[in-house]
């Protein structure tokens, strides 16, 4: 008969680091995006003078 102890790993850490996981994946796209946002958004310098 398996162990309990070693069959049932403590479900809270699992949680705990996909939380992690997605919580660090959610804060790269939302970089990624204000990035790409800032550079498409950035006035385009052609170089002459407007008025």
């Amino acid at each position: 008969m398996p162990d309990l102890k070693t069959t049932t790993r403590s479900p809270w850490k699992t949680a705990a680091l996909a939380g992690m996981a997605s919580y660090l994946d959610a804060a790269a796209l939302v970089t990624s995006g204000i990035a790409i946002g800032g550079y498409y958004a950035a006035p385009q310098t052609t170089g002459k003078a407007t008025l």
